[in-house]
């Protein structure tokens, strides 16, 4: 199922969705409240930015979980051009 059809978020699915946000850079939190607050109710104190992900809405989501693909796809794909360079400077450096 691709991440535009229309489905249900189960409970898991949304603590899924919720331990990837926690994983994420500064920076990707960032974008991730940039999306939140555009459309969903949230609280703030001195050091967080508090909302419950259980009510979200779907189209919400659904940009929540595009950011998440393009940002651990992005990681995994810089992680792997690093691991092709490492290996060009060893071979270089023999």
């Amino acid at each position: 199922m691709s991440i535009d059809e229309k489905r249900q978020y189960s409970r898991y699915d949304k603590e899924c969705i919720r331990d990837r946000i926690n994983s994420l850079s500064l920076e990707g939190k960032s974008e991730i409240f940039r999306i939140i607050s555009q459309a969903e109710k949230y609280s703030e104190n001195k050091s967080n930015i508090l909302f419950d992900i259980a009510k979200i809405n779907y189209e919400t989501l659904v940009l929540i979980e595009k950011f998440l693909v393009f940002s651990e796809t992005n990681s995994k794909e810089l992680a792997d051009d690093e691991e092709e360079r490492d290996k060009y400077r060893s071979s270089l450096a023999s």
